[in-house]
C-alpha cells in the first residue's frame, strides 16, 4: 500500500481508503482467476466450479469491504501455487524460486501463509536439491526482504509483534466454538436463502469430506497438485478452528483452498465414474453429459442466487431509503474536528474516513487499540472484564491527557473503562457531536 500512501499525502485518507477498496475487490477477483488457473488442465468443469465457489463465497464481502489482510494473503499464496505447479507437477527451478518468493511475500502480510506454503514444498520432495531447495530459498528471501528494514530498526519490538504476542495471545470473551466458527468457514452465515446453523455446516462438511475421501481412493494416483489442494486446505481450516481467536473475515483464507480441493475432488470423481462404463466412446460421452450437467447446475444455481439477491436488495432499498447514508461517519467527525487538530480514537479508521488523521511530534499516533491491549495483557484481549492492567488504563489516561479531541465508536471496547478513567474523561471532555456510528468529544 505504500504508493498508495504516497498518493493520500495529497488526496487526503479519505479518497485514500476509496481507492483502497477498489484496490482490493481486483485483489479478490485476481484470487479468482489463479485458482481456476490453477486447474485449467483439468478441463473447463474443473476452471468453473474452482472460480465460481471463490467468486460466490458468501463470507467474502466481510474481507474485501476495506484494507484487511486476508485478500492480499490469498493473492500471493495463489501466486505461489500457480508459479508452483505446471499442470500436476512442481515446475523448473526457476519457477519455483519465483513461487518461493510469492509464498514468503505473503508470510510477511500474515503468518498463515507458512501453512500452505510448507504444504508446497512438501510436494517438491524428495528432489530437496532441484526443487526444494530453490523454493526454500525463495521464501526466505520473499518474507525477509520486506522485513527487513523492521528487523534492523527494532529486531525485538519486532519479534515481540509479529511472533511472540500472536503465538501467546487469549481468545476474546465469546470467541466462537469449533461448530460456530464452521457457520463462517462454510459460507453459510452470509446467506440469506437458508438459516445458518450449525448442523447444516456439520452436513456440507460431512458431505465435502465423503467426498474428498471418495476422489482421493479412486483412480488414479493422486498427483503434486492434488496432494497441495488437500493439505493446504485442512492445513488451512484447522488453524482457524483451533486459533484462540476468531472474527469473521478469517474465513476467507481457507476459501480459495476449499474451492480448489473441491474441484479436483470433482474432477476425480468424474474421470473414475467415466472410467468404468463401457468402451472409450462411451466413457467419452458420458464424461461430456457429466460435465454438462456439472455446468449447468452451477451455472443455473448462481444465477437464481445472483437474482434473488438483487430482488431482495431492491425490497430492502425502498423499505430502508436512508440506509445507504449509514455507516459513514467520516463527514460528521470532519465537521466537528478542525483539520490539524490533534485527535484520538478507539478506532482509527473513523479519523482516518474523516480525513482526519494526525501524526506528528506533538500528536500521539494510535493505529491500533487492539493490539496497545494486547501488549499490556495477552491473555484477556478485548472485549474483557475488570480488572484492567493498570499500564493499559495509565496509557489511556496519558493519550487523553494529550489530544484536543477523541472521537468514540458505537461500542468503544477496546478501552479500558475504570472508573477513574471514566471520571477523568468525563471532567475533561465534552460531547460535541453524534450518531449511532460515532462520537465525538472536544476538550473542555
Amino acid at each position: 500500500m505504500t504508493p498508495l500512501a504516497l498518493i493520500g499525502r495529497l488526496t487526503g485518507t479519505r479518497i485514500l481508503m476509496a481507492i483502497v477498496r477498489i484496490v482490493t475487490m481486483f485483489v479478490t477477483a485476481g484470487c479468482v482467476i489463479l485458482v481456476a488457473r490453477l486447474v485449467r488442465h483439468r478441463g473447463v468443469h474443473a476452471v468453473i466450479l474452482a472460480g465460481v465457489l471463490v467468486a460466490i463465497f458468501p463470507m467474502a464481502v466481510t474481507a474485501d469491504k476495506t484494507l484487511l489482510l486476508e485478500p492480499y494473503l490469498d493473492l500471493f499464496c495463489l501466486v505461489g501455487a500457480a508459479l508452483m505447479f505446471v499442470g500436476d507437477e512442481p515446475a523448473c527451478t526457476r519457477n519455483l524460486t519465483l513461487a518461493g518468493i510469492a509464498f514468503g511475500f505473503a508470510a510477511a502480510i500474515k503468518l498463515w501463509a507458512v501453512l500452505p506454503a510448507f504444504i508446497a514444498l512438501a510436494c517438491c520432495l524428495p528432489s530437496v536439491r532441484r526443487k526444494v531447495r530453490p523454493a526454500l530459498l525463495g521464501m526466505a528471501a520473499g518474507f525477509l526482504t520486506p522485513s527487513l528494514p523492521f528487523l534492523l530498526l527494532a529486531p525485538k519490538d519486532f519479534f515481540r509483534d509479529v511472533i511472540a504476542i500472536q503465538l501467546s495471545r487469549g481468545s476474546s470473551v465469546g470467541s466462537l466454538s469449533v461448530s460456530g466458527r464452521l457457520v463462517y468457514i462454510t459460507g453459510i452465515q452470509g446467506l440469506t436463502v437458508a438459516r445458518p446453523t450449525t448442523r447444516l455446516a456439520e452436513a456440507i462438511v460431512a458431505v465435502v469430506a465423503v467426498a474428498v475421501l471418495a476422489a482421493f481412493l479412486v483412480r488414479p494416483r493422486p498427483t503434486r497438485l492434488d496432494w497441495f489442494a488437500l493439505g493446504s486446505a485442512g492445513a488451512s481450516v484447522s488453524a482457524l478452528l483451533v486459533a484462540p481467536d476468531f472474527h469473521p473475515h478469517y474465513a476467507d483464507f481457507s476459501a480459495p483452498f476449499l474451492a480448489l480441493l473441491v474441484a479436483i475432488s470433482c474432477d476425480r470423481i468424474l474421470k473414475a465414474v467415466a472410467g468404468a462404463v463401457g468402451t472409450r466412446a462411451d466413457r467419452a460421452g458420458l464424461r461430456r453429459r457429466l460435465v454438462s450437467i456439472l455446468v449447468g447446475a452451477v451455472v443455473v444455481a448462481t444465477a437464481v442466487g445472483a437474482l434473488f439477491g438483487i430482488v431482495q436488495a431492491r425490497n430492502f432499498d425502498r423499505a430502508n431509503p436512508g440506509y445507504i447514508t449509514v455507516g459513514d461517519p467520516g463527514p460528521m467527525i470532519a465537521s466537528a474536528v478542525p483539520k490539524g487538530a490533534c485527535a484520538v480514537s478507539d478506532e482509527a479508521v473513523l479519523l482516518i474516513a474523516a480525513d482526519r488523521f494526525v501524526s506528528s511530534v506533538k500528536c500521539p499516533v494510535l493505529l491500533d487499540p487492539y493490539y496497545l491491549w494486547l501488549l499490556y495483557d495477552r491473555a484477556d484481549p478485548p472485549p474483557a472484564a475488570p480488572p484492567y492492567n493498570p499500564r493499559l488504563v495509565a496509557q489511556w489516561q496519558t493519550l487523553f491527557g494529550s489530544v484536543e479531541y477523541v472521537v468514540l465508536s458505537s461500542n468503544p471496547f477496546r478501552i479500558p473503562w475504570t472508573s477513574g478513567l471514566s471520571a477523568y474523561f468525563n471532567q475533561n471532555f465534552q460531547l460535541v457531536i453524534s450518531n449511532p456510528d460515532a462520537a465525538v468529544y472536544r476538550r473542555d
